[in-house]
């Protein structure tokens, strides 16, 4: 006998913070590349594309770089300048008159980016440790190289810039936004006492380099609507990252703890679909 959809609790609807999905089926982030254009904006490719996905319980968008100085993966979009939100302000019009619910993942790339996207210069990490990986350039796939550590300066506007993306994607029509604290990109550069060798209060104890993550959760909360439409996607190492000594379940169970003093309904970390409530 065969079982309904209707009965499935796959497809029953949920409810996430203020949001009802209508389905738990959560698309992930996936890369497109198919923002190839000077100004690194979505076209009307990127609409048609999460268009058709609008029955997902909720799309999470590919990710997206939340300045210049974050980028580093080749023909992907941004969120920082006026054409890139009104370029995602169709898509996200596409996907909500479909039904759909969308949020933006907000992006620094780090060390994972290459001197190829800054006429040469380094790309800036916490510390300089080449994560020995391969960065994705208009001219092809590259090894990664030592990048500069981070002044303080750099710092403090990183947090900001992440404050303007999770604003201009509001602004964008998104539901809520996604910290991309995930594999070896920059938060998690910041986490992992391998790529981490600081002796600022942004290094050391786990802490100490949990705390350029929370003052970036800090500045995201400022600008999204209230009840959390925000989430942080992190992970355990996967097989390539292995050697990196990464401490995934402390900062996870840590960011959760700090979500929860600020009595946040929805302190929920993906992709493992590991929810902290």
């Amino acid at each position: 006998m065969s079982i309904t959809t209707k009965q499935q609790p796959l497809f029953t609807p949920v409810r996430m913070g203020k949001l009802k999905l209508p389905n738990r089926i959560v698309m992930a982030p996936l890369t497109r590349m198919r923002a190839a254009n000077p100004g690194h904006a979505p076209t009307e490719l990127h609409a048609e594309y999460y268009a058709q996905r609008a029955s997902a319980g909720l799309i999470i968008g590919e990710c997206t770089e939340i300045s210049p100085a974050a980028y580093g993966w080749a023909d992907t979009p941004g969120l920082w300048s006026i054409e890139q939100v009104r370029g995602w302000r169709k898509v996200t019009d596409a996907v909500h008159k479909k039904g759909g619910l969308m949020y933006a993942q907000l992006w620094h790339t780090g060390a994972l980016s290459h001197p190829d996207f800054f006429d040469g210069a380094l790309p800036m990490s916490a510390s300089d440790v080449n994560p020995q990986q391969e960065s994705v350039t208009p001219s092809g796939r590259k090894a990664t190289v030592a990048p500069r550590p981070m002044s303080r300066e750099e710092i403090r506007q990183t947090v900001l810039d992440f404050g303007t993306a999770a604003r201009n994607a509001m602004e964008a029509g998104f539901d809520g936004v996604q910290i991309q604290a995930n594999y070896l990109y920059l938060i998690a550069q910041f986490l992992n006492s391998a790529t981490n060798h600081r002796k600022d209060e942004y290094g050391g104890s786990t802490e100490n380099r949990a705390r350029f993550l929370f003052e970036i959760t800090e500045t995201v909360l400022e600008q999204v609507e209230p009840g959390g439409d925000d989430g942080l996607h992190g992970r355990p190492a996967g097989t390539s990252e292995r050697r990196w000594n990464v401490q995934a379940l402390p900062r996870h169970l840590r960011w959760a703890h700090h979500r929860k003093r600020r009595h946040d309904p929805r302190a929920w970390k993906s992709p493992n679909k590991n929810r902290f409530s």
